[in-house]
């Protein structure tokens, strides 16, 4: 069977001038990038909320362990 997978979460704010979908767009480019991450499923973004400094996106991907989220976390800032 499979294992106990980890997910990798957090927000990233975007301001109002950006496009958010060119935004999710470069996210999931760079998400398809790092090995760590599961191709299935896939990592999705989410806009969250939308407040007076802009749009704020979730981003939520998994890898095949919960050992593996924090680096893959950390890669995505990168």
């Amino acid at each position: 069977g499979v294992g106990v997978r980890g997910q990798v979460q957090f927000l990233l704010r975007i301001a109002y001038g950006e496009d958010p979908n060119r935004a999710r767009e470069a996210i999931l480019d760079e998400a398809g990038k790092l090995a760590q991450l599961l191709k299935d499923p896939k990592p999705v973004v989410f806009i969250d909320d939308v407040d007076d400094r802009g749009y704020v996106m979730n981003i939520v991907a998994n890898t095949a362990s919960p050992r593996e989220t924090y680096g893959a976390k950390s890669d995505l800032f990168f």
